[in-house]
């Protein structure tokens, strides 16, 4: 028994952990798109300096958002058929916590280069019912 509950616990490791290492590093918010969700025309808006996030391997984050730095944690949750990257995080100005949920895609799945985040609720419900999605480049 105390063999099988390991080996679960490793298969669960690694399987959370290969998910996660696809976010690693440092990604450049890029554009905005809204909607196209119900019929809605696409509207694309390009984003010169946007946030940038670093995802490090001991879960901790870093990100920079509107000239502030932020410090935090992130984690990668399997709900239903979508990874939902939930991030906490405190700016080191202003000390304002910050409890974000992200739907996340992987836009170019050849080279893992380009992320979509769709901002959620916790019970991974749309934000904006007509569709936003941030569009981050990895640097």
């Amino acid at each position: 028994m105390k063999i099988a509950v390991l080996a679960f616990a490793l298969v669960l490791f690694i399987g959370c952990n290969s998910k996660e290492k696809a976010l690693l590093g440092q990604w450049k918010e890029t554009e905005q798109r809204y909607g196209g969700n119900n019929g809605e025309k696409l509207s694309v808006e390009k984003i010169a300096n946007g946030k940038v996030y670093t995802f490090k391997d001991d879960h901790k984050l870093e990100l920079v958002a509107d000239g502030e730095n932020y410090n935090g944690v992130y984690e990668v949750v399997q709900n239903g058929q979508h990874e939902i990257l939930h991030t906490m995080t405190t700016g080191t100005q202003s000390n304002r916590p910050f409890d974000q949920y992200f739907r996340i895609k992987i836009t170019d799945s050849a080279s893992t280069q380009k992320l979509s985040f769709i901002p959620v609720y916790p019970e991974n419900e749309l934000i904006y019912s007509s569709g936003r999605e941030n569009i981050y480049v990895k640097q």
